[in-house]
């Protein structure tokens, strides 16, 4: 039977690499118990129990989250009970406790596990445990299922990677000079200090967990309902195989048995479609409305600006990535929305290309240049009869055009064309103060990128969707952009410096592009002579702009 349910694995986990597979021979039926498991947990376990179910096997799986697959294949079983603690405290606030949250188990999960074998689906489910071919456990918090796997064939998952303490058990003890401990993260190699330290947790966190406020808790509820049942620990040395969250190749390399595969990025499924530009006339007119209400600038659709991403000059290239200050680069374009968040980028012009082409070379030029971005209409502003496109804002890097509004040229100029000046970059700024935090936060571009041209691209994309990304959850956002991070006016209208500034020194290593003089058209400047006149008339002032501009 063992060697039936290796093989089955073997199978399940090379489907992706070997293409279509003939059917299974019969369908078996599969146990998955992750009672304790958080969320990510799961993600684990359901992408593993789809690829099973796709080939035809039946898989229960008992938690306490609510159902998530809606295949015909997969039966899933919630026992209701509140677990992991205060579930309004985020993480952050979890990992401020001494134990780094561990503490907070002592008293969830023997409560868990006097109450869970009492639920009459755990207890049906319990009491046909014997009907399965195999059991698979979550094998972090989740000594309150063993019962479940005596005296039958079961494997563990470890979903968050490689646990020393749960490669003690399968006979594998790993040296803690070089393999770090679940709660801690090091640099390789570790410093003496480091090893002494992470040793040190080696030891405290299995006799805390395993010998002291944890397991003998959960042992005396289970051998309160269970008498006859061998100690948990026990039972736990009975497992024939691990998978392992994990891959050689991502973290420190260490000697492995049989019975532990490493099967990291099994739970990768394909990826949903990146959030793209607005494409349709009422997703501009969302941009819009945000820029006209938090920033005073009617008819905006963006915020443009691009900046030089340096890296060490790739192999034979010649002056191809060449740029005006004497390094070698690829060019960031991008477009923010009026709450810092990317609207669009491009990456990967070369840097020796003239700043005012890199535009030109982009996806968004194009729509906008052939009319398919399905941007509004012209329209009047507010209280005026001249109609005026909806438009980008950008600074003197770029031309002026129907689409794309840059401030007046000149030192000299009358009243208001400076409150345009002013309003436009008040507006402009938010570019600016997206790729300043994103160079803070991101210590990649402290300084150039020792990378090929297409993996620095790759890594610029891959710090902007994140940017996106964590701006965009109320907990993450608090934690990456915390406030004060941005620029922000007082009550008079005098900027507020966002706290990026203050490390602009050490962090500001995107090179802005060349400002190049360049003549637009009379009917452009008409445009921009239409919001300048806005700006200053009884609809489109705000009280602090005469005091901005002194």
């Amino acid at each position: 039977m063992n060697v039936i349910i290796l093989c089955l694995l073997a199978v399940v986990l090379a489907r992706n690499t070997n293409g279509g597979l003939p059917p299974p021979e019969r369908s078996y039926k599969i146990l998955m118990l992750l009672p304790a498991a958080s969320k990510s947990h799961k993600n684990v376990f359901m992408a593993f129990s789809e690829a099973l179910a796709d080939r035809g096997h039946k898989v229960v799986i008992l938690s306490g989250l609510p159902q998530s697959s809606k295949h015909s294949n997969i039966l899933e079983i919630n026992h209701e009970m509140p677990y992991m603690g205060d579930s309004s405290k985020s993480v952050f606030e979890k990992g401020k406790s001494a134990t780094g949250g561990l503490g907070t188990f002592a008293i969830t999960l023997p409560a868990m596990a006097r109450q869970m074998y009492k639920i009459p689906s755990v207890k049906q489910l319990y009491e046909k445990r014997k009907e399965f071919d195999l059991i698979i456990v979550n094998h972090m918090f989740n000594e309150i299922a063993y019962p479940f796997v005596h005296e039958l064939p079961f494997i563990t998952v470890a979903t968050p990677g490689m646990d020393p303490r749960q490669s003690a058990v399968l006979g594998n003890i790993l040296n803690p000079s070089y393999v770090p401990n679940l709660l801690g993260s090091y640099p390789h190699p570790l410093s003496l200090l480091q090893r002494i330290k992470n040793t040190f947790m080696h030891i405290v966190i299995p006799f805390f967990w395993r010998h002291w406020a944890v397991v003998p808790l959960i042992q005396k509820e289970i051998s309160a309902q269970f008498p006859d049942l061998p100690p948990l620990l026990d039972i736990e040395r009975n497992q024939s195989l691990t998978l392992i969250n994990t891959h050689f190749s991502i973290t420190t390399p260490v000697p492995l048995l049989p019975s532990q595969v490493e099967v990291g990025g099994m739970h990768c499924r394909p990826a949903k479609p990146l959030p793209q530009k607005p494409s349709s006339e009422a997703e501009w007119r969302i941009v819009a409305n945000d820029f006209e209400t938090r920033w005073n600038f009617p008819h905006c659709l963006g915020s443009i600006d691009g900046k030089h991403i340096q890296m060490i000059a790739p192999a034979h290239s010649g002056s191809l990535y060449y740029n005006y200050k004497n390094t070698f680069s690829i060019v960031l374009l991008g477009v923010a929305d009026g709450n810092y968040n990317f609207l669009y980028a491009d990456v990967g012009c070369q840097g020796r290309i003239s700043d005012g082409g890199v535009f030109k070379f982009t996806s968004l030029y194009n729509t906008l240049e052939n009319n398919s971005a399905h941007v509004p209409s012209v329209e009047a502003l507010p209280g005026r009869t001249e109609p005026v496109p909806y438009v980008l804002v950008g600074d003197d890097a770029f031309a002026m055009s129907s689409y794309l509004m840059k401030p007046y040229p000149g030192r000299a100029l009358d009243i208001p064309k400076r409150v345009f000046n002013y309003r436009l970059s008040r507006a402009r700024r938010i570019i600016e103060n997206v790729f300043g935090i994103m160079s803070c936060k991101f210590r990649v571009f402290l300084k150039p990128i020792a990378l090929q041209p297409c993996k620095v691209e790759s890594v610029v994309l891959a710090c902007i969707y994140l940017h996106n990304f964590l701006r965009r959850n109320s907990v993450s956002r608090q934690s990456y952009t915390p406030p004060g991070s941005f620029d922000s006016c007082d009550t008079d209208g005098n900027m507020i410096a966002g706290s990026w500034r203050r490390d602009i020194n050490e962090c500001d290593r995107l090179l802005d592009l060349m400002h190049v003089p360049r003549r637009a058209s009379d009917n452009l400047h008409k445009i921009r002579d239409e919001f300048c006149s806005y700006f200053v008339s009884e609809q489109g002032t705000v009280p602090w702009q005469y005091d901005a501009i002194i």
